[in-house]
């Protein structure tokens, strides 16, 4: 390797440990990312996936003992959690997912880099590709979310690069695997990306490409092999789509409003807000429970992409820049949802509601924001294609110059919105949670029942099967069996009750048929976690100091004869046993 491309090499590498941040120092006790629900979700699917390639069979863990139907629910998408499986098992779950998060912003930096050559650009402009892929914020946002999914850029990147090059037999072959790989990291990656590739495709035949006809064979094979590779996955999910059988689906209605007949509701009527993209280029919330509001959050489009985009129009060429601005608006057009956001006014979007009408698929994409992934690698291309004609027209001292400073306004756009370095999150958990790992068999309660998806995270550790489950806020998305049971059953609504602090709850209300019933389903632990009951309370200076309601709690956990005494308790949770039985906690392992 020589010198200058070792150099480059190592740039990009301390780039990425720079985004990764804290946890690069400590990558055995911190997971990167955010500690919230979708970062518990992400280790539960990594942890549940290796035990399917281990061909363990646990039965239902989720929902016990109903279980849940995760394909239906959530999707296929398990290719990240099966990559990332060996580097887990070798080095355990926190380095093992540290170092697949590593790899991932390094594959996107040579995603970048990829577009950049085949866009023709030389080493500077393929440089300054690979800093804006690893830097793409929109990954760097899903990321710090703990949703890695969404991140992996790699095969989107690989899918346009070669839809810039001569449509030869061997790149539509490509073309297709990297299709299908979209799909298979994450569904609407490779909707959308069918779109993106067909609209690059249309663009060069339309300005004058001599072989057209081979374009179009190209683009009907790359759809073939795409196709037939994603099938076996797809077609079990559109049919439950086709029959409704997939909870979360938008309502339509034949209201008028900007929203066309798409509502912001669900089937179920839940108030749904979607991730979208506004025409300022932040990402956000847009929401209708009385009124249509867009409430702004990341920056998914800053100065670097800006820049990004000036430089492809003004030195980029021509034959290489239109389908790279066709994939641009396509995928703009997407990630603008329903309706434009442009201030205070919100426009109609005619091509999105259009798809929605005719796809279920996309009423239950409740992100569309989403496709803002494939409009920043239309302008990483871009922004390397602009490099290399600086590089053609002033030399390259200039092209470097640019180079440095799409890097610059790259690193500094991330960091002012705390999108990088990333966050990182404990990996330790109470000792009581390894308590009940070495514990008799049984399920577990785990209060309060809707405080987020840790339960998720503890069950990574204990193993053993919950009541709990993923969105259990949303009675659509849990067995209707759960929820009779949890709303029937007075021992657990008693329970669930004092998790929420429904202190009017009636004590004595349940029997001892209902504890029996609990018990007979296999139900033997209960935990509490003690960060459900802390509240703000407002002081005489102004200010807010949190207090806890946990002792009001106990006095009552002390009415409720079923439970008895804790098993064992920390500041972090109190563990109880159903049948009165007493567990011998010793300190936690490391984790």
């Amino acid at each position: 390797m020589s010198r200058p491309r070792l150099a480059a090499v190592a740039a990009v590498l301390l780039l990425a440990l720079w985004v990764l941040g804290p946890a690069s120092l400590d990558p055995a006790g911190r997971f990167v990312g955010s500690a919230w629900l979708d970062a518990y979700g992400t280790q539960w699917f990594y942890w549940w996936t290796t035990l399917q390639l281990e061909e363990t069979d646990p039965g239902p863990l989720l929902f016990f003992p109903w279980g849940k139907d995760l394909y239906r629910h959530t999707g296929g998408n398990l290719l990240d959690a099966t990559l990332a499986a060996p580097l887990r098992l070798l080095l355990g779950a926190p380095a093992g997912t540290n170092l697949f998060v590593l790899l991932i912003l390094l594959g996107n930096a040579w995603g970048g880099e990829r577009l950049a050559a085949a866009a023709g650009a030389g080493r500077p402009g393929r440089l300054a590709a690979a800093g804006l892929g690893l830097l793409h914020p929109f990954a760097l946002f899903e990321l710090q979310q703990g949703r890695f999914t969404q991140a992996m850029l790699l095969f989107p990147s690989l899918l346009l690069a070669g839809m810039l090059g001569p449509p030869t037999l061997g790149r539509a072959l490509w073309g297709g695997l990297w299709l299908a790989l979209s799909g298979l990291t994450y569904w609407y990656y490779g909707m959308v990306g069918a779109l993106v590739v067909g609209a690059m495709a249309v663009v060069r035949t339309l300005g004058g490409l001599r072989d057209a006809p081979v374009e179009l064979g190209r683009m009907l094979l790359l759809g073939l092999i795409s196709a037939l590779l994603v099938a076996p996955f797809a077609l079990p999910m559109v049919a439950d789509l086709d029959a409704g059988a997939v909870p979360g689906l938008l309502a339509l209605a034949d209201e008028p409003g900007a929203l066309g007949r798409l509502r912001l509701r669900t089937v179920e009527g839940d108030e749904q807000g979607l991730f979208v993209l506004a025409l300022s280029g932040r990402g956000g919330a847009l929401i209708e429970p009385a009124g249509l509001r867009f409430d702004p959050g990341v920056r998914l489009l800053g100065l670097a992409q800006g820049l990004a985009l000036l430089g492809g129009l003004a030195f980029g060429l021509r034959r290489q820049r239109r389908p790279l601005l066709a994939a641009a608006l396509v995928s703009a057009v997407v990630a603008c949802g329903p309706v434009l956001i442009l201030g205070r006014d919100f426009l109609a979007n005619p091509l999105y509601l259009l798809g929605v009408e005719h796809l279920a698929v996309l009423r239950r994409w409740w992100w569309p924001g989403r496709a803002s992934a494939f409009l920043g690698l239309g302008l990483v291309a871009l922004g390397g294609l602009g490099v290399a004609g600086l590089r053609r027209r002033l030399g390259p001292r200039a092209a470097w110059t640019a180079a440095a400073l799409l890097w610059a306004t790259a690193i500094a756009g991330p960091a002012s919105q705390a999108l990088a370095p990333l966050d990182m999150w404990s990996a330790a958990v109470s000792p009581g949670i390894h308590c009940l790992a070495a514990a008799p068999p049984g399920a577990i309660i785990e209060l309060p029942y809707a405080l987020g998806q840790r339960p998720l995270y503890h069950q990574t550790i204990h193993g053993k099967p919950i009541l709990n489950g993923m969105l259990v806020t949303k009675d659509a998305f849990a067995p209707a069996e759960v929820v009779a049971f949890r709303k029937q059953n007075r021992v657990i609504a008693l329970l669930i009750a004092l998790g929420e602090r429904d202190w009017r709850h009636p004590r004595d209300a349940w029997t001892a048929e209902d504890l029996r019933e609990v018990q007979g389903l296999g139900y033997r632990y209960v935990v509490f976690r003690k960060e459900g009951y802390l509240r703000p309370r407002p002081q005489r200076d102004g200010s807010l100091r949190m207090e806890s309601d946990w002792p009001r709690a106990v006095r009552i956990l002390r009415e409720v004869s079923f439970l008895g005494m804790p098993s064992w308790e920390d500041e972090e949770l109190a563990l109880y046993t159903l049948d009165g039985s007493t567990l011998s906690c010793p300190d936690a392992p490391p984790p």
